[in-house]
């Protein structure tokens, strides 16, 4: 008995560490889109910046 609630202990946690592993990547996946989004706006803005003051 307390053999089988070791395993289910184990198996709850190592479940919680994938979970765990798999919502951090999304979060680093997710902060690598904005930074390259607001990259390309920024980059996408300066020559609009150029041509208007001449």
């Amino acid at each position: 008995m307390l053999a089988a609630l070791a395993l289910l202990l184990a198996g709850f946690l190592a479940g919680m560490g994938i979970c765990g592993f798999i919502w951090a990547s999304g979060e680093r996946a997710a902060r690598r889109e904005r930074i390259e989004r607001a990259r390309r706006r920024d980059h996408a803005a300066v020559p609009a910046m150029l041509w208007s003051g001449e």
